[in-house]
């Protein structure tokens, strides 16, 4: 999409910073999240990354753990998460800008 004819700062426009982002009148917009519920599996081992050491087996992939920090796509953006809660198969995520 592109906005052509807007009247917003060229330096805001510049480097796709406005990539992701939502413009329009005051009262009309979605809603803004800062924590999703998130329905989540992990791999069992990491894909791209070389072994190293005398044994050279695969990293296996640990569980997630409360206060961690992910990055998160949702969309085109692109963005930093702080695990609030892990549950069995449901991640509680504090957004770290909002979406």
């Amino acid at each position: 999409m592109v906005g052509v004819g807007l009247r917003v700062d060229p330096t805001l426009c510049r480097s796709d910073r406005l990539v992701g982002q939502v413009l329009g009148s005051k009262g009309k917009l979605p809603p803004v999240f800062t924590e999703l519920e998130i329905n989540y599996f992990l791999l069992r081992r990491l894909l791209g990354v070389k072994a190293t050491g005398e044994d050279k087996k695969q990293v296996k992939v640990q569980k997630l753990a409360k206060h961690e920090v992910l990055m998160v796509n949702i969309g085109s953006t692109s963005t930093g998460g702080k695990v609030l809660n892990v549950k069995a198969v449901y991640l509680f995520l504090l957004v770290l800008v909002n979406i």
